[in-house]
């Protein structure tokens, strides 16, 4: 149940940082959007869950959008709303504030230098005199593409202004699950410089805790949303009576696992017309598909049988051929699409990482 937990906790944070990403990229490709057509593409992305293949979908239909709605036009709009929401401020009476209040209806960005956008729409870094002042648009697209990079601290985008933007201001701004965790890797920052001695913290949360006892080798994890026991060297998940070097680590999992796939899909054929997947152990290499189409084991060639049934394709008597035969060793057949595919991936595999559990050391 904890290996269960520590896994789905994973991959839970590996998800929200896929999210992130692609807000980011959304974000970039509608740089100058008008921000509720850009909150349209990023509510999608947030129902996508980080899948990507269905962000893919999504950013090609992107893409294909050419006119879309801009900055000035979501200035235009609330423009107009603001007018027929309020009275005119003519029929104010015109005193030396709200004056100076109609003169700054409107402001200038200072990274997008988009004029007449209302100072409703900007906010300013936290510099104490002098503030500079951004338009939301620029200062979310921004944020997001440095939590992107692993940030929590963001500085004005004034080269030379050492003042940030406040957490307060950024929540207004920025996807609840998105502000949440950039929250989580906040506090964990700030409790690791506060100096605590023997400081502890989770590898699957943002737990901490003091462990002074070096003999204690489980870190307990009492956060409820967690509770899993882990190993202090190695940070794995609890594996007592095991030592360290028994335990196969993430990297080591994931080379392991990427190995075996492309082992197993070596052997898999997959029609050329209705895509299915299919293996055989033994038997004719002329294969008919259920959905009619008859294609060759050995090379996965549909075949033509336009003017004939195909079997012209293969080679039928004894002696060798360019041909493929029509009978063969499918063991053997098998054995060997393995071994090529193993040693293929191997080289796409890093090569600071050791393999523990080694599934080709038997081909």
């Amino acid at each position: 149940m904890t290996g269960a937990v520590a896994q789905a906790e994973a991959m839970r944070t590996e998800k929200e940082n896929q999210i992130m990403h692609q807000v980011a990229i959304l974000s970039d490709l509608f740089s100058n959007a008008d921000p509720d057509f850009l909150q349209e593409r990023i509510d999608k992305c947030m129902k996508l869950e980080g899948d990507e293949e269905a962000f893919h979908l999504l950013y090609e239909e992107c893409l294909e959008i050419k006119n879309y709605p801009t900055m000035k036009d979501y200035i235009k709009r609330r423009k107009r709303a603001s007018v027929t929401e309020t009275r005119s401020i003519d029929d104010f009476v015109i005193t030396d504030d709200t004056k100076a209040l109609a003169e700054n209806l409107t402001v200038e960005c200072g990274i997008c230098l988009e004029e007449n956008i209302l100072g409703i729409d900007t906010n300013t870094c936290s510099a104490l005199k002098n503030e500079h002042t951004y338009c939301n648009h620029c200062i979310k697209r921004y944020v997001e593409a440095q939590i992107g990079q692993g940030l929590t601290i963001f500085k004005c985008m004034e080269g030379y202004c050492d003042a940030e933007f406040s957490l307060r201001m950024l929540q207004k701004l920025i996807e609840p699950p998105v502000f949440a965790k950039l929250w989580e890797r906040r506090q964990q920052e700030e409790i690791a410089a506060a100096g605590v001695e023997n400081l502890e913290s989770c590898p699957f949360c943002n737990y901490m805790v003091s462990m002074p006892n070096q003999e204690d080798k489980i870190f307990q994890c009492w956060n409820p949303d967690c509770m899993i026991d882990s190993c202090r060297k190695c940070k794995e998940p609890s594996h007592i009576p095991m030592r360290c070097e028994e335990i196969e680590k993430k990297g080591q999992r994931n080379a392991r696992t990427y190995l075996e796939n492309e082992m197993a899909e070596a052997m898999i054929r997959q029609c050329p017309r209705c895509k299915k997947r299919f293996i055989i152990e033994a038997g004719c290499n002329r294969m008919t598909c259920p959905c009619g189409a008859i294609m060759c084991y050995v090379c996965k060639q549909l075949l033509d049988t336009a003017n004939g049934d195909g079997y012209n394709h293969f080679e039928r008597g004894p002696a060798p051929s360019e041909k493929c035969p029509l009978y063969s060793n499918t063991t053997a057949l098998h054995e060997e699409e393995v071994r090529d595919a193993a040693e293929r991936a191997k080289q796409d595999l890093d090569p600071q990482v050791s393999l523990l559990h080694d599934p080709t050391v038997n081909l």
